[in-house]
C-alpha cells in the first residue's frame, strides 16, 4: 500500500518539476538557442529514462 501512494507522490512530483524546470529553462535562455536548449532537455530526460530502465535489474523469477 505504501510502495503504490509513494509511487504516486513521486511521480507527481518529478511531473511537477520537469514542467518547471522546462518553463524556467526557457525564459532564461536567449531567443536564438531557446529551442535547442528546450530540445536538449526533453533529449536528457528521455535519454535518463532509458539508461535508468536499462540497467535495473530484472524482477522476472528466472
Amino acid at each position: 500500500m505504501f510502495d503504490g501512494v509513494s509511487r504516486v507522490f513521486v511521480g507527481l512530483h518529478n511531473g511537477v518539476t520537469v514542467s518547471l524546470a522546462s518553463l524556467y529553462l526557457a525564459e532564461i535562455s536567449p531567443k536564438k538557442i531557446r529551442g535547442a536548449i528546450g530540445t536538449c532537455h526533453q533529449l536528457f530526460i528521455t535519454i535518463g529514462i532509458l539508461v535508468v530502465s536499462d540497467n535495473r535489474p530484472s524482477r522476472s523469477p528466472s
